[in-house]
């Protein structure tokens, strides 16, 4: 969050090729420091089935599906991402534009106060992780509401200023909602399970935003985007009832441990 703040700041005030010779060389930095990185053996007693990367894919699926937790979280997620689609360049430019009658610097402000309010969200959440502890399914679901109610609001920005200002206070609520997520993921399912079911929640995320920002850049040709903000209020909205339905991940906890799927406890 704090590199796309600083990002987002150095884009209002660098020209175009600085901008893309600081680029090139932070890229060229991180891959020679990923290339002096060191895995370590793997150091375990048991031995180590090798699967076919289908049935691995498989397994994890299956996994996921029967996994009471895992499983509406990520289809929460998933759902979550359709109105992220609304966020995108094109259509915060086009809102700037049309309606908050700005210029892409203030479609700068916008994303710089954003992952401000995230940074200050991410540092929020160290106060309040009791909490998160506790009540992890009930923070999801209240920052969900959270997040359409500010939507909306959006959709309705009389001023850029008003824009700036709420995008600060969407990032707050952003931060704690990831850390939240992320962390009763970690706590709830098995360690050897772990990697495959982030690795379907991030495909299922990107095919759903990238399939969302297509779709809501076509229907921004056909309606006012002012409407296509409104529609994305919503869609979070609906997001938080869908968690609130769903009694494990309403009721859920991060210190009851590892969950057993529905196999497992049949079993």
């Amino acid at each position: 969050a704090i590199s796309y703040t600083v990002g987002g700041w150095l884009i209002l005030y660098l020209p175009l090729r600085q901008i893309i010779v600081g680029v090139s060389a932070l890229i060229v930095g991180s891959i020679l420091a990923a290339a002096l990185l060191k895995v370590p053996p793997l150091l375990s007693d048991r031995p180590v089935r090798q699967l076919h990367f289908f049935q691995t894919v498989l397994d994890g699926w299956r996994y996921l599906r029967r996994h009471p937790i895992a499983r509406p979280l990520t289809v929460m997620e998933a759902a979550e991402h359709v109105p992220h689609g609304i966020w995108t360049s094109a259509l915060m430019l086009a809102f700037t534009f049309q309606v908050l009658g700005g210029d892409a610097a203030d479609w700068g402000y916008q994303s710089t106060g954003y992952f401000a309010g995230m940074t200050l969200g991410s540092l929020g959440a160290l106060f309040i992780s009791n909490w998160l502890s506790r009540y992890p399914g009930y923070i999801i679901i209240l920052n969900a509401l959270i997040a359409g109610l500010l939507t909306l609001a959006y959709a309705v920005s009389p001023s850029v200023a008003f824009a700036v200002v709420l995008a600060v206070v969407f990032g707050l609520p952003g931060a704690v909602r990831d850390v939240a997520q992320d962390s009763l993921l970690q706590a709830t399912v098995a360690d050897e399970q772990l990697g495959r079911v982030y690795a379907t929640r991030e495909m299922l995320r990107n095919v759903v935003i990238m399939v969302a920002g297509v779709f809501f850049a076509w229907l921004s040709e056909q309606i006012s985007v002012r409407w296509i903000y409104v529609i994305g209020g919503v869609a979070y909205m609906l997001t938080a009832v869908y968690a609130m339905s769903n009694q494990a991940l309403r009721q859920s906890k991060m210190g009851a441990g590892v969950i057993n799927t529905e196999e497992e406890r049949a079993a």
